[in-house]
């Protein structure tokens, strides 16, 4: 997996996004599996919940902050889920899931990339 990091600006604001191994593992803590999450964001139909949306929302704001505080580039503090809430319907939730998916979409390893991919060890 690659880490990806980017930033947006809503209104004045501008707020670093990553998505990152550590923002996986707290999507399989509260949804199971990667699919799971993904799931209601891409099937046609589906109605997206706003807490999922929420959530997403925070936890990528959250690990860019926590990249900027680690690399001394400032000292947030970590948003809330209402203040996440805030900042989507500010940003509108078609650029908030735009940005979701962009930032999640380069992360993902690609075929060739198998640095960062678990590889069956029983396959080897």
């Amino acid at each position: 997996m690659l880490d990806s990091y980017t930033k947006i600006t809503v209104g004045d604001k501008t707020y670093p996004i990553a998505f990152t191994l550590n923002t996986m593992e707290k999507i399989q803590l509260e949804y199971g599996s990667f699919e799971e999450w993904y799931k209601p964001f891409i099937e046609p139909g589906n109605e997206i919940s706003y807490k999922d949306l929420i959530w997403s929302f925070e936890q990528i704001i959250n690990e860019g902050i926590a990249i900027d505080n680690n690399e001394g580039k400032s000292y947030t503090q970590p948003i809330t889920h209402q203040q996440a809430g805030w900042i989507i319907s500010k940003y509108g939730q078609l650029e908030a899931i735009k940005s979701l998916f962009e930032v999640v979409g380069k992360s993902m390893p690609k075929a060739d990339d198998s640095k960062n991919s678990i590889a069956n060890p029983t396959q080897q």
